[in-house]
């Protein structure tokens, strides 16, 4: 789904050119069918969706939590990302899953108190940085009380984000 993202945050000239692509990576994604796992297949509804085509995701069985593992909850949700674009679409793919939860956005390049406070105030922070740590990464590491609430997104786009997410949630999606 990373190739997704690129193709649909990246302007093309040959509009022909890009319905084509996205119309055979359709159908490679819909003959995969159960392949995927429901992460990926819940990232790949959104992204086609994003682009005007439509994606069934294949229906999965429920798997029973094992005893004594609690489901994590959140109501709040801080977004970290130089991508703003990436990060805009994250929020917009978590607020259409889980309508109830709040989602915060910061593309900050130093401390700001906006930023203090969306890591303050969040249950769960995911960081997508592709670089090395700098001001606005490491006021958030200093901020959070919990490490268990700071999430490093590994990989780029809207993708990478909400999968960090699911990871961290322990499951698939709800």
């Amino acid at each position: 789904s990373s190739s997704l993202d690129i193709i649909l945050t990246t302007t093309s000239n040959d509009l022909s050119r890009r319905a084509e692509f996205l119309s055979r990576t359709l159908g490679v994604a819909t003959r995969w069918g159960r392949r995927l796992d429901q992460t990926d297949a819940l990232i790949l509804e959104k992204a086609f969706g994003e682009a005007g085509l439509t994606f069934v995701s294949p229906s999965y069985d429920v798997v029973k939590r094992p005893e004594g593992q609690p489901q994590r909850t959140f109501e709040r949700v801080g977004i970290y990302t130089l991508h703003e674009r990436s990060g805009r679409m994250a929020d917009k793919w978590i607020r259409d899953i889980w309508p109830e939860v709040e989602v915060s956005l910061s593309s900050a390049h130093v401390r700001t108190n906006e930023l203090a406070a969306i890591a303050r105030g969040a249950d769960v922070v995911l960081v997508q940085t592709s670089r090395a740590a700098h001001p606005a990464t490491n006021a958030i590491k200093d901020v959070i009380d919990d490490p268990d609430r700071l999430v490093y997104v590994n990989g780029r786009g809207a993708s990478a984000i909400l999968r960090a997410l699911f990871h961290w949630l322990g499951n698939g999606p709800l």
